[in-house]
């Protein structure tokens, strides 16, 4: 291997058979005749990246997505992504090759004028479409980028080098960004690092992405990839990249609007669905400062959920907009910090304690302190002191049990992300409101999409 190779993988470490193995191939399955098959975890990026770009590439043209991507249409893609690739002040690619017929033991390199990148790769498409294809375009786009260009640019964006990492040998979103975007910054935020909203980011195919990470991070996916100028979406959740599109180009924004998904790994996939999309809402532009996404807690608001009513969770399974849930109040506690809550924010919603119950109850004093004592508060029922630190439940406080419907849109959103389906919390992020149906699937499966 060239020594360069280490930016995409740890040195010493050999691409695994999901890389090697792993050919460019449209489903047999009827119904799924747009979708790349996934054999086993590792390459989802490259292949959702490339299998957006081919169905965006259909829908500028008006064809039909019932049909198998032509040869023309993959060099078309491929093609496309190397050449986003090569650096303002640079006039040439780079195409890796394997150098025997053994593919992944050893690659060879060649420069090509950027005039003549479509043809180079047409004459060469079936490495690229055969097994460790997906190798040679990542190799060809950092080779033709630049190693050294990758590693500064995945650095600004607060990553680092491999670009493909961990046991699995997973895509990074530097990977992802440099195969769609051209620059190995890894961010897709709104925001850099310095909290400066980002510029527009120019995607190969004006493919979009939608991402889990926004609801766990706080932070906006960028407004150029939440609303791309055309209606494909890569899907990303925490360890797998899936694809989404509208079937038509001038699909409109608002709901009810209609959406394909396409998973190609199994045993979730391969799966063509589609889901109709619900509600009144679209997610807003970041606003163009970064604001504080914590506040100081202001009495009477939830500073926790415990957990999920079991008795709710066993006969309900699922359904987590029908349980109840353990809440504890936040008190004015001094040793809690955190910027205030602006004048013009919308002001938190309040719970009062109330009256006790007859059941049994948590001491929501213990419960504060319970990773200092690893006591958290349950007392039987009738009782009126706390059995662990002695004070009556009135100078206490205690939990209360909340329906679903309570519960403030901020911990609707954390429960969605913690119960619901992954591709709903998802969706959240581009619809805030939505509820998903499922309307038709290629498989026998009557589950939303597995993502």
């Amino acid at each position: 291997w060239p020594s360069w190779v280490t930016v995409i993988f740890d040195r010493g470490t050999q691409p695994s058979e999901a890389w090697t193995e792993q050919e460019v191939a449209c489903s047999d399955h009827k119904g799924e005749e747009i979708g790349l098959v996934q054999h086993k975890n590792g390459p989802c990026g490259v292949l959702a990246t490339l299998n957006a770009i081919l169905v965006a590439e259909r829908l500028r043209k008006g064809q039909a997505l019932n049909t198998k991507f032509s040869r023309d249409e993959f060099a078309s893609a491929i093609a496309s992504i190397i050449r986003r690739c090569v650096p303002d002040d640079a006039s040439k690619a780079v195409i890796c090759s394997w150098r025997t017929d053994r593919h992944g033991a050893a690659i060879e390199t060649d420069d090509v004028a950027v005039d003549r990148l479509s043809a180079v790769v047409a004459e060469g498409l079936d490495a690229f479409l055969s097994k460790g294809g997906l190798l040679l375009l990542v190799f060809s786009c950092v080779a033709t980028h630049g190693p050294d260009l990758v590693k500064t640019e995945a650095l600004a964006g607060g990553g680092e080098p491999p670009l493909i990492v961990g046991p699995n040998q997973l895509c990074t979103s530097e990977l992802l960004k440099l195969l769609l975007c051209g620059a190995a910054n890894g961010s897709v935020g709104a925001y850099s690092l310095m909290g400066g909203k980002t510029p527009d980011l120019s995607t190969v195919g004006g493919v979009g992405l939608l991402s889990l990470s926004e609801l766990q991070s706080s932070i906006p996916v960028a407004d150029s990839l939440k609303a791309p100028p055309v209606p494909v979406w890569i899907i990303h959740s925490n360890d797998h990249f899936t694809f989404m599109f509208c079937d038509t180009i001038d699909a409109k924004a608002d709901p009810p609007v209609e959406v394909m998904h396409f998973n190609g790994l199994p045993p979730a996939g391969p799966r063509m669905c589609r889901v109709r999309v619900t509600g009144d809402k679209v997610a807003d532009k970041a606003p163009e400062v970064k604001k504080d996404a914590y506040f100081k807690p202001e009495p009477g608001e939830i500073e926790d959920i415990v957990q999920v009513d079991p008795a709710d969770k066993t006969a309900r399974p699922g359904q987590f907009k029908t349980w109840k849930y353990e809440a504890v109040l936040a008190i004015d506690d001094p040793s809690v910090t955190g910027p205030p809550r602006p004048a013009d924010a919308d002001p938190p919603k309040v719970f009062p304690q109330g009256q006790p119950g007859t059941g049994a109850w948590r001491c929501a004093s213990c419960y504060r302190d319970r990773f200092k004592t690893m006591n958290f508060g349950g007392n039987d029922a009738g009782t009126t002191h706390c059995a662990a630190c002695g004070k009556s439940r009135a100078d206490a406080g205690w939990a209360l049990w909340l329906s679903y419907d309570e519960l403030p849109r901020t911990w609707q959103r954390k429960i969605r992300i913690r119960y619901g389906a992954a591709v709903s919390a998802i969706l959240h992020t581009k619809w805030p409101d939505c509820e998903l149906e499922l309307l038709s699937s290629s498989r026998s499966s009557k589950q939303l999409p597995s993502v």
